[in-house]
């Protein structure tokens, strides 16, 4: 699990093996998801762990593109929904 800041939410960074075969593809994904994480507020996140699943395409993807997907998912992420007993 990765915590970009230490008051934010743990996030967990998934590339399955349907990604890439190879082990350096699928940890540069993760890099790349670091960096931008450490880049973004993630504080604001009102979940208490989330998960990040990547897919084929991003593979291809631009640094850019990942960062620009990235910030517009997590801008438009719903507030949590407590349950109350």
């Amino acid at each position: 699990m990765f915590s970009p800041k230490a008051d934010s939410a743990p996030i967990r960074i998934i590339v399955s093996k349907r990604v890439s075969n190879r082990a350096v593809d699928r940890n540069k994904l993760k890099r790349r998801i670091r960096a931008i994480l450490g880049k973004i507020d993630t504080t604001k996140l009102p979940y208490k762990v989330c998960t990040i699943t990547l897919q084929k395409a991003s593979l291809t993807a631009t640094f850019e593109h990942l960062n620009n997907s990235l910030t517009t998912l997590i801008d438009r992420m719903p507030p949590a929904v407590v349950k109350r007993d």
